[in-house]
């Protein structure tokens, strides 16, 4: 579009250059009237020519202006850093404006949940040091600290396993654990250890 600009600016020059020339020696009468009508007409269009194409050229740039928006509003950016572990839409699919495209972890550092029965409760604090020994890796131990403890009691989940069957009521806990290697992942099982004042204690899945 830009080299077309300038050619055309340039035929617009020469056009007004030959109408300027032929409309002096038109008043000296040294040309006739035809003369001077067609260079007229060639400098016309010379200049409508140059003005469609500036329409042109404006048009492209707001429909490049509206592209670029489109591309901007349909970039997804993630609010922090952090690992994708689902994707809910392919390529090509429509997405509805708000929906969730995907979820995205933060794994460097994961929030353990577990439960205590109401009687080991007053062994629970905040801060506390537990260690988690997944049951996909029983070798290795993740070092964390106590971050929440549920002030309500609740039923056992179905997908818990207490060492004491017969306690129903139960205090949801939850522990803030460094995955620094990565091998930690969302919905692992395995074993807490809760350091006591006294002693360690073993809390199940």
């Amino acid at each position: 579009v830009e080299e077309k600009i300038k050619g055309l600016e340039k035929s617009r020059e020469t056009a007004e250059i030959n109408f300027e020339r032929v409309k002096r020696l038109f008043q000296d009468k040294v040309l006739s009237k035809a003369r001077y009508d067609e260079a007229e007409t060639s400098f016309v269009r010379a200049k409508s020519a140059l003005q469609g194409a500036l329409m042109d050229a404006a048009g492209v740039k707001k429909e490049i202006a509206v592209l670029e928006k489109q591309i901007r509003d349909s970039t997804v950016t993630a609010p922090r850093a952090g690992t994708v572990t689902e994707i809910l839409y392919s390529t090509g699919e429509f997405v509805r404006t708000g929906s969730v495209v995907l979820s995205l972890a933060d794994l460097r550092t994961l929030n353990i949940r577990f439960y205590v029965p109401e009687k080991d409760l007053e062994n629970i604090r905040l801060g506390a040091p537990v260690q988690i020994i997944p049951d996909a890796m029983p070798e290795k131990v993740y070092p964390g600290r106590i971050v929440t403890v549920a002030r309500e009691s609740e039923f056992t989940p179905k997908n818990v396993q207490t060492k004491d069957e017969r306690v129903l009521l139960v205090y949801k806990v939850e522990a803030e654990v460094e995955n620094s290697d990565g091998k930690l992942k969302s919905g692992m099982n395995g074993d807490i250890v809760i350091s006591l004042d006294m002693e360690d204690d073993e809390s199940g899945h």
